[in-house]
């Protein structure tokens, strides 16, 4: 019995300390301040475009953009996110399905599309993708 409650205490210690882990992201609210932002830091930008109520939003920020290995790789990015709703910016296309991220070069170039839910291993390539595409 003790070995059973020792073997759980070490797995929830580990689930925590994982979840809890995971970097901080700083969100902007104001599309226009991001890209300010991108262009000053020289870093680039990635939009969440979301709607309150849809659960594959929360899916994502939850699981996927709260995912230790990710949101470290994105605090090298400004970072908006911003309900479909009030979106109101010529430069982000309008989004026809949440979630919907776009990702910026710091000179406004929208290199890359992503539509829906993305489990954290099909992020990380479609950041790799950004990547490589940023070096060209």
């Amino acid at each position: 019995m003790k070995i059973v409650l020792l073997v759980v205490s070490i797995y929830l210690a580990l689930i925590l300390s994982t979840n809890l882990s995971a970097q901080e992201l700083n969100w902007e609210s104001d599309i226009d301040v991001a890209f300010e932002k991108s262009a000053k830091q020289h870093k680039p930008l990635m939009v969440f475009i979301k709607q309150k109520h849809c659960r594959w939003c929360k899916k994502m920020e939850s699981k996927t953009l709260s995912d230790n290995n990710i949101s470290t790789r994105l605090s090298k990015f400004i970072l908006v996110k911003i309900d479909r709703n009030s979106l109101d910016a010529d430069d982000v296309p309008y989004a026809r399905y949440v979630p919907t991220i776009y990702m910026y070069s710091p000179k406004k170039e929208l290199l890359i599309t992503v539509g829906g839910y993305f489990v954290v291993e099909d992020f990380n390539s479609y950041l790799d993708d950004f990547y490589e595409k940023m070096k060209k």
